[in-house]
């Protein structure tokens, strides 16, 4: 029988597919998942304490076998060194703007847009610059992980 992936993550930009990607697999590896955004946003959008944060992907990614998505730099150091699988999802800008653009209506939150200056009121962080792989390569932790 082939051996495969125990301990996943999938990482990404926002809109990238991250949570999608990240149960089908979990599904079909019969392996937990989380998703650290759970961890993070606390009620009416409270950000979690860092500990409080870093504790639940701790005590997740101790099991033997797991499958989280996220990309929240402040515990990278723990879910990724024990990860034995990478997925970065790292798409052109202008997909993930389409993504994000759905998404956020779907989800009723507020859009501006004008159509003689596309003004849209996603946060900018949200964005890349649209080069497939320039964050992924510029990313010192991704660089730590190639280099286990």
């Amino acid at each position: 029988m082939p051996e495969y992936p125990r301990r996943i993550v999938v990482t990404g930009t926002t809109g990238s597919g991250k949570t999608t990607l990240a149960r089908a697999v979990a599904v079909k590896l019969g392996l937990p998942y989380a998703e650290q955004d759970a961890w993070n946003h606390l009620k009416d959008w409270q950000e979690a304490p860092v500990q409080q944060f870093r504790a639940a992907v701790d005590a997740f990614t101790a099991q033997p076998g797991w499958v989280m998505d996220g990309n929240y730099s402040r515990a990278n150091d723990i879910g990724w060194a024990r990860a034995d699988t990478l997925i970065w999802l790292d798409y052109p800008g202008q997909l993930i703007f389409w993504r994000l653009l759905t998404r956020t209506l779907r989800r009723g939150c507020p859009v501006t847009v004008d159509v003689t200056g596309l003004t849209y009121d996603l946060a900018p962080w949200q964005l890349t610059d649209g080069r497939p792989g320039a964050s992924r390569r510029a990313d010192p932790a991704w660089q730590r992980f190639l280099r286990r």
